[in-house]
């Protein structure tokens, strides 16, 4: 098997794979001069260094061009999409039992804060227990049934 190609990050100096370098269409070998990390890192730094009103100003440039752009953002959404079906499957698998496990514990919680002020906390130890005791009153339903 051929290793894969690599290149040297212009930041970190760092001899790294392809992969880990963003794309760059006019790049000679097709990608950008620093790696995934070091972009990322110099990105975060750039947005803290802004004032609120240049915060504000991006924002709002982004919104406007979303906004004009709709059917292209849309089209290249949709082309993504069908690009990457399994990690979309993924993904909607991932955030439907996020959703369902945070479903559960609102449910637990209520159970548990009845009749209580709404500002209770919980720990997640107690409603770890009333999930145990609700998973045996179950199996013991289904038992005797």
């Amino acid at each position: 098997m051929e290793p894969e190609p690599s290149k040297c990050c212009t930041k970190c100096g760092e001899l790294k794979p392809l992969s880990g370098f963003s794309k760059h269409s006019r790049a000679k070998d097709g990608v950008r001069s620093n790696c995934k990390v070091c972009s990322a890192a110099q990105n975060k730094a750039w947005w803290a260094a802004l004032t609120d009103v240049q915060r504000e100003r991006s924002r709002e440039s982004s919104r406007l061009y979303a906004t004009n752009n709709r059917g292209k953002l849309r089209a290249a959404a949709a082309k993504w999409k069908a690009e990457h079906v399994v990690l979309v499957k993924e993904q909607k698998r991932r955030y439907k039992e996020r959703v369902i496990a945070e479903s559960r514990d609102w449910y637990l919680r209520g159970q548990l804060t009845r009749g209580l002020p709404t500002n209770v906390e919980l720990p997640q130890e107690l409603i770890a227990l009333k999930r145990v005791h609700l998973a045996i009153k179950r199996a013991l339903k289904e038992i005797t049934s």
